[in-house]
Order: structure tokens, then sequence, then C-alpha cells
């Protein structure tokens, strides 16, 4: 054994309560600094979208610091896939539960990665996400940011044209 991956999902409180994680924000930094500890390689991996349009800014800011604090070997980024049956797409379903649109998940992506400090690789690089990202941080950061801010003008660009 070389490597421990961990879903992290979140690194906010409230998120992490709403989808029953069973973890809290600091148990999950423990966790993740006694793997390091322990000398393995750490691979954790976040949801984008996870806390909806309601908690999208606080999920961005928490994970980040969450990540941060544990500077994972790597990050892995996944965006949300609801899915009948889960209790999130039964929130979903009963109206109490916003997803983000495709500009609101590219912006929560931007403002985790702009809140990192860490040394991580960071692969963003799963068929449910927006935009492929793939790089060492903090090297890879102001690329990672363009090619968002890109996507994000892009995505808004698109829904002008829509409504003309």
């Amino acid at each position: 054994l070389s490597r421990i991956h961990l879903g992290l999902e979140s690194g906010d409180a409230e998120v992490l309560r709403r989808v029953q994680k069973g973890i809290t924000p600091e148990q999950a930094i423990e966790a993740g600094l006694r793997v390091k500890e322990a000398g393995l390689s750490l691979s954790e991996y976040v949801i984008i979208g996870l806390g909806g349009r309601e908690l999208s800014p606080q999920h961005a800011r928490g994970t980040a610091r969450v990540l941060s604090a544990t500077d994972p070997d790597f990050i892995r980024v996944r965006t949300l896939m609801l899915e009948e049956g889960a209790p999130l797409y039964e929130e979903w379903q009963q109206g109490r539960f916003h997803p983000l649109d495709a500009e609101g998940l590219l912006v929560e992506e931007r403002e985790m990665i702009a809140g990192l400090e860490v040394t991580s690789h960071f692969v963003s690089d799963h068929f449910s996400n927006r935009v492929n990202l793939e790089g060492r941080l903090p090297e890879a950061r102001p690329a990672f940011l363009a090619r968002l801010e890109a996507a994000i003008a892009a995505v808004g660009e698109r829904a002008r044209v829509r409504a003309n």
C-alpha cells in the first residue's frame, strides 16, 4: 500500500452535514495529516457543485482551506451528477436543492483553485468536469485560472446569444 484515496467531497461543515458524509472538516484534516505522517501518498477527491447555489461560496472556500491544511499529493476533482434514487436527487426533485448551472460550476472551481495553498498535483480530468485541468500547484494556477475565466466567458456569451 503506497497511496490512500480519500473522498473529501467538501471542506465545508454545512455541506458535509447536508450530504451526511459523517465527518467534519477538522476530522478530514486530521485524517489527511495522519496519512501523510504514515509516509503514504494522499489523493483527495472533491465534488464541484455539491453545495448547490446556496452553499457554493462556502463550499469552495472550505474545500480550499481543508486541502491547504493537508497539502495532499493529488487533488482530484469531480463535478456533481445527480442520480435518481440518491438523497440529493430527491432533494432536487422536491425543490430543496438547487444545482449550479454551467457558469456556477466553473466559478466554484475557479474560487476553490484561487484559495488553494498547496504543492499538489491537481487533476480535473473526469468526464463530468467542464474543463480539463492537470498540473502542479502553485505553478499551474495562473494557467488554470485563465482557462476557467475563458470558459466562464464562453458560457456567458452562449447564454447571451440564446437570450437574443
